[in-house]
């Protein structure tokens, strides 16, 4: 007879299998998903315009940051992206003198080579998710979270597009799961290593993510460890990074025009529903912060959620910062477009799931409370349903 102790490990350990297979197979659909809804888009615009710059230029080069054209002089994406080109063996070549901006061209092949790694990114961040959730909550979270992902419109946007955003969209995901991990495990030497990985990876891809690495580094300081020897590779090597590849930017390149208002670029990566589902939970988790006693809710349960909302908030608010921040710089440029907001989208799957999660759980003694909570819920998301799929169908299927 096993004791209790080691018939838990066995049952624990055997959970972490099943979620590792599942969220393997998961990551395996969202590859042919993936592959098939690239099947949909020709090659073109600024995909056309960073095939030509790798395609010209050596991995020296692109490691420098000395791209033409590109405003997105980070060569994380870049490299990966020649290599994968490379190793195809495609002759991209041949079409090269005849590609220019907002030109597009069919080629099936090049269609699937050009969106291999941002379609390996997102059926990364949805496998992540389910395990994370499955792994530490429940299966029912697990599903929830992908049901959020699915119907969030950046996700399909960036899934088959040769461009580093959906690379961002996933590195985002890791770096507020191994957040999440920090505060219950502070010690763990291979979480602050994933963590120092991921942040580089993220200053490596893309100049606006420095700010997520200034909320995450700031967020562990509160609530996780103050020893400042740890935020030298987790902050400040991270930090560095950046300020070398915007040097070479030219100022040209630093103005910024605005094609859509700025609160549809919020709500873009951030959906309305789920806005409110964040300020209601905010007003209740304040509620409960200011009550010491309450017989509405489990106040244990929902104050654990306090690292998710405050990370949620924060980047929320970095995302108005940075809008803030174009503005101040007005030009004939750059469009300001959805595809800069597409860090909220991962946050505002992670942090609605982490939510209803604690929300529906706080209130498990006020049965009818809870069963209205979770109908509410479920309305907010069924209803954002037919929005999604009409935008995806505008998408894929008149460009």
């Amino acid at each position: 007879m096993f004791s209790p102790d080691i018939n838990k490990s066995i049952n624990t350990q055997n959970n972490k299998q099943i979620c590792e297979r599942i969220a393997a197979g998961i990551f395996i659909v969202c590859l042919i998903i993936g592959f098939a809804l690239a099947t949909l888009l020709s090659a073109g615009g600024d995909e056309v315009v960073s095939l030509r710059n790798i395609l010209r230029s050596s991995y020296l080069k692109i490691f420098l940051g000395q791209l033409t054209m590109e405003s997105n002089n980070f060569p994380g994406f870049y490299l990966i992206q020649k290599l994968i080109c490379d190793i195809s063996g495609y002759p991209f070549k041949e079409h090269l003198e005849t590609l220019y901006w907002g030109w597009a061209f069919r080629d099936l092949p090049a269609s699937l080579i050009l969106r291999i790694f941002p379609n390996v990114c997102i059926s990364l961040a949805f496998s992540f998710m389910f395990y994370f959730f499955s792994r530490y909550y429940s299966w029912w979270t697990a599903i929830y979270s992908l049901f959020l992902a699915g119907t969030s419109y950046m996700t399909w946007i960036y899934w088959a597009d040769g461009r580093p955003y959906a690379v961002w969209y996933f590195l985002t995901t890791a770096q507020f799961f191994t957040f999440l991990r920090l505060v219950e495990d502070k010690e763990n030497r291979k979480l602050w290593q994933w963590l120092v990985i991921i942040n580089i990876s993220l200053c490596f891809t893309v100049v606006f993510s420095v700010l997520q690495v200034f909320l995450i580094s700031f967020l562990l300081w509160l609530m996780v460890s103050r020893q400042w020897h740890r935020y030298i590779m987790v902050t400040v090597i991270p930090t560095i990074i950046c300020y070398l590849y915007i040097l070479p930017i030219p100022k040209s390149f630093s103005t910024f025009f605005f094609d859509d208002k700025p609160p549809e670029l919020i709500s873009s990566g951030f959906s309305k529903e789920r806005l409110l589902i964040l300020f209601v939970f905010g007003l209740i988790l304040l509620y409960v912060g200011v009550q010491k006693k309450t017989k509405i809710f489990d106040r244990k349960l929902l104050l654990a959620s306090f690292p998710a909302l405050m990370v949620t908030m924060l980047t929320l608010l970095s995302a108005i910062l940075l809008l803030f921040t174009f503005m101040l710089r007005p030009g004939p440029h750059a469009p300001v477009v959805n595809r800069y907001m597409v860090f909220l989208t991962p946050v505002a799957v992670i942090g609605t799931t982490i939510f209803s999660y604690h929300l529906i759980k706080s209130l498990r003694n006020n049965k009818t409370i809870q069963i209205m909570a979770i109908l509410i819920l479920a309305g907010l998301m069924i209803g954002r349903i037919p929005a999604t799929i009409s935008l995806i169908s505008t998408h894929y299927f008149t460009n």
